[in-house]
Formats: structure tokens, C-alpha cells, sequence
């Protein structure tokens, strides 16, 4: 079942979160339904199944002699899981993760659907709200002139973190410096 809700079509989820969850918030907790809750909830149900089976398959891709020397040693089935198990599929593990992430932040759509699509900050969990990716989606009929005007703020934002020490001269050296950007037309 877990490979059926990773591969199903994510706007059944969103209709889901519309026609079961949107309702249970709004009557167990009060308020419009359309909540940040909702959207973190809706969100952890499309995600949880792609986590789970791709940690699944690292974990069975350990080798079995692993674990049957550790239980050979006199280790317990927790400390075999534990010591042994689970630091030998860690990439795995951190890989599905990743990809949960960026699967959870690719969901624009979804989460329009169920967060209520209000630009506000919301003061509590059942209050609605807009994403940064919803922002995004929805913003972009707006966009005109220049495309790599865009990428200004992205650039401004990414220089630090990519500023490293030049190794000849013990120089902070930066990909995007200000003739760089120029280029862009920021």
C-alpha cells in the first residue's frame, strides 16, 4: 500500500484535505478549517509514504551478515538496530529525508488548496495562511520586463554563503561580485 500513496496523484490529497480534513478542523477546533494545521497535516500524509519507503529499502539493503554477526556477538535486537542497522543505511535514511523535503516544498498546489490562501501571518495554527511557493505561483502573471532581475535578490542573498577565502591571496572572493550583477541587469 505504501507504493500506491507515494505514486497517487497529489490533487486527490488536496481534495482529500478540502472534503475530510478541512471539515473535521473546523468542527473539533473551531474557526474556517482552512488552516495552517490543515496544510502541515496534508502535507505530512504526501509525505510520510515517500520517507518511509525509501528508508525502508536502505534499511534492506544492509547486508544480513550484519546483523547476524552482531546477534552471533550476544547483541540484543535493539542494539543490532540501533548500533548496527541504522548507522549502515544513515545515507539512505538522510536521502529520504531530502527528497520528502523537497517533495513537501514542490507542493504548491496542494497547499493552496487546504491553507486558505490568505496573505496574512497567522497568529495560531488554525488560522489561514499564504506559502512562500503558493506566493510564488500565484504572483507569477505578474511578472514582466527583465527575467534575470529576478535572480537580484537570489544573487544578493547567495553571495555570503558562496564568499570563500582565495586561497593565493587569503582574499574573500565572491562568484557574484558587483560587475557580475551588472551583467544581469540588477
Amino acid at each position: 500500500m505504501n507504493r500506491e500513496l507515494r505514486t497517487s496523484n497529489l490533487v486527490v490529497y488536496g481534495f482529500f484535505g478540502l472534503a475530510v480534513l478541512v471539515p473535521f478542523i473546523m468542527n473539533a477546533f473551531g474557526g474556517w478549517g482552512l488552516s495552517l494545521l490543515g496544510g502541515a497535516i496534508l502535507l505530512a500524509v504526501m509525505v510520510l509514504p515517500t520517507m518511509i519507503g525509501i528508508s525502508e529499502d536502505a534499511i534492506r539493503a544492509v547486508p544480513p551478515a550484519y546483523k547476524e554477526a552482531a546477534l552471533a556477538l550476544g547483541a540484543t535486537h535493539w542494539q543490532v538496530v540501533r548500533k548496527i542497522l541504522l548507522p549502515a543505511a544513515r545515507s539512505g535514511i538522510v536521502a529520504a529525508v531530502v527528497l520528502s523535503l523537497g517533495r513537501a516544498i514542490g507542493e504548491t498546489m496542494v497547499v493552496i488548496m487546504v491553507t486558505g490562501n490568505v496573505v496574512a501571518i497567522p497568529d495560531s495554527i488554525l488560522d489561514p495562511l499564504r506559502t512562500l511557493t503558493a506566493n510564488v505561483a500565484l504572483e507569477m502573471a505578474y511578472a514582466f520586463g527583465d527575467p534575470t532581475q529576478a535572480l537580484c535578490p537570489f544573487a544578493l542573498c547567495g553571495c555570503p554563503t558562496a564568499a570563500r577565502k582565495h586561497p593565493a591571496e587569503n582574499l574573500v572572493w565572491c562568484p557574484l561580485n558587483s560587475a557580475n550583477l551588472l551583467t544581469l541587469g540588477c
